[in-house]
């Protein structure tokens, strides 16, 4: 089983008012009487000219005949983000695509079993989707599900990492090919902004986003994955990036939304519509519930200099498991000491680190590379220290605009996907940055986390794949920027100075590992959550898991939410998990 029962089923029987067991709904299956017939799915693909598709899964060639050409295409792209957020047929992570033991997910990493065992099946894929093209298409769709009592989802990419994007027996509304841009010199939706803006449809990435900008002469805030989409999950979550500290989360550059909501009527919002609450409650709110988005129309901002300060360094084999240890407790209370001044400087940074590696970069707005020097001295200081254990180099570099450091962060900011996965993590609040001793908690609560994530000896230990598997800092927060309750993101979010999460995962070939895996690396956010009691997590990027997460995702503002939520959509035509 890749997901504790509850998770699997609660899209079958769901548990909803935003994830709660106040009240269960049951949607309609493929194999009850309820389902529409052939005919009524196609009297939908007719009122929707003809965007309904029967989803296929993205491996399903390579089950028919792993030596045919298509097989070879499927292979080649099956473990790159940016090309398996092209398929309806596709998940980031493989464990959103499968339902107990029901799958179509192929496994190239591991020698051994390629497909099967087993017949190519939907698992947790939609058996129809919409390939969404107006709000028109979008409206018909939510309608035909209310009416047969279908669950709907909304995916753009499938790079949702808590499977949101994905249920059995539902009706998919794909925004992918959303892909319009336009630029406003001057956008002005109820006078209260008159500066420049970029409106982008729902099926935009990061990357076509950043693009975008670059050729009208301005930045777009927007996240690290250049695969990401931007007007979906990404900014609802909160949305953090390089530029965070700068212009602040996604949800602070949001001026207005267009989406439809479970009633079929397309909304436009903004701080002076009519559906004000809802606008506050998209923005931190989290996606996929809401409505379905079409258009985020973005702040943007003149084109900024740079300076990146990268590095690189790999932990020698000879290193002992007490050395290890010591370094990268060392590691974590550099980086700790140092970030107070990287707030000021508006700087941001990402690290991974494990007993294997320390690598990340740090991105600073400005052109003066003499301060650099000795902004990061500490850092420097610490990669002297340890030369002995430490192999590899730190680079400086200037660069022109925002778009320049997307080459070098992939180098530390790649994206695995193709595999099945979970994860945990915790907002760190900025109280505990205040003295060396708060300091030291911390990293012993990191590593501690590290520790139970993959602990010696255990299964996962065994395999490289996942005995590598680091600890990710995301040092990137709003510091700057204080909302004053004008959006719903979590108000830890305003506290806080580092994002910490762990991963662990396994292939088809590993799958006995996955209650395993599941379980460990529920429990290494422990020694953080115990540490920061009543903070929060990036509803995006959490466990599945979160036992207290009304608490972690939404904090103060979940009883507000909640009655947005029953005001828009009563029935439940839009409804995920935890959120």
């Amino acid at each position: 089983m890749l997901l504790p029962v509850h998770y699997l089923t609660s899209y079958l029987t769901a548990v909803v008012l935003l994830g709660s067991v106040v009240t269960a709904k049951s949607y309609c299956q493929p194999t009850q009487p309820c389902w529409p017939s052939v005919k009524q799915w196609k009297a939908l693909n007719a009122s929707t000219n003809h965007r309904l598709i029967q989803v296929t899964p993205l491996a399903r060639p390579c089950y028919l005949n792993i030596t045919s050409d298509e097989c070879g295409l499927v292979q080649s792209i099956y473990y790159d983000a940016a090309g398996r957020t092209d398929s309806p047929g596709a998940s980031f992570w493989t464990n959103y695509e499968t339902c107990g033991n029901k799958d179509c997910v192929m496994d190239l990493l591991v020698p051994g079993l390629v497909v099967g065992p087993g017949s190519c099946e939907l698992g947790r894929l939609s058996p129809y989707a919409l390939v969404a093209s107006s709000p028109k298409d979008i409206s018909a769709a939510i309608l035909f599900a209310k009416r047969y009592n279908i669950k709907v989802v909304i995916k753009n990419t499938g790079h949702d990492l808590q499977g949101r994007s994905s249920a059995p027996g539902s009706l998919l509304i794909w925004t992918h090919e959303m892909k319009h841009k336009k630029y406003y010199p001057r956008f002005d939706a109820c006078g209260a902004y008159n500066q420049p803006a970029i409106a982008i449809g729902a099926g935009v990435q990061g990357l076509e986003a950043y693009t975008f900008a670059d050729s009208v002469g301005v930045t777009i805030p927007g996240g690290h994955c250049p695969t990401v989409g931007l007007a979906g999950g990404w900014f609802s979550g909160g949305g953090y990036g390089f530029m965070t500290p700068l212009y602040g989360l996604g949800v602070d550059n949001v001026l207005q939304v267009t989406l439809v909501t479970a009633d079929g009527v397309t909304r436009v919002l903004n701080s002076c519509s009519p559906d004000r609450e809802l606008f506050w409650a998209i923005r931190g709110g989290g996606g996929g519930t809401w409505g379905v988005v079409t258009e985020v129309v973005f702040k943007v901002y003149p084109q900024q200099a740079l300076i990146s300060f990268d590095f690189e360094y790999t932990v020698s084999a000879d290193a002992t498991s007490a050395n290890a240890t010591s370094l990268l407790k060392d590691f974590i209370t550099t980086l700790a000491a140092m970030q107070p001044r990287m707030m000021a400087l508006n700087g941001s940074a990402s690290a991974v680190l494990s007993n294997y590696q320390v690598a990340g970069g740090y991105v600073i707005p400005g052109k003066n590379l003499s301060a650099i020097p000795k902004a990061f001295s500490p850092l420097t200081s610490f990669f002297a220290r340890w030369n002995g254990l430490l192999t590899g180099n730190h680079t400086i570099t200037p660069l022109e605009k925002f778009i320049d450091i997307l080459p070098i962060a992939s180098k530390w900011d790649s994206e695995l996907s193709g595999v099945s996965a979970r994860m945990s993590s915790r907002l760190i609040p900025k109280s505990l940055f205040n003295s060396t001793n708060s300091i030291s908690k911390l990293a012993d609560a990191i590593l501690e986390g590290y520790a139970l994530n993959i602990p010696p000896g255990s299964p996962q230990s065994q395999v490289p794949l996942l005995a590598s598997l680091p600890i990710f800092i995301v040092m990137e927060g709003p510091y700057n920027h204080q909302d004053n309750s004008e959006t719903a993101i979590h108000s830890a979010w305003r506290d806080m100075y580092w994002f910490v999460y762990y991963q662990n995962g396994w292939t088809k070939n590993l799958a006995e590992l996955a209650p395993i895996v599941s379980s460990a690396v529920s429990v290494a956010a422990d020694p953080l959550r115990a540490l920061t009691p009543g903070f929060g997590t990036y509803f995006n990027e959490a466990d599945v898991d979160e036992k207290d997460w009304k608490s972690a995702f939404f904090g103060e503002n979940y009883d507000r939410l909640l009655k947005v939520k029953k005001k828009y959509d009563l029935y439940f035509i839009l409804m995920i998990l935890m959120g």
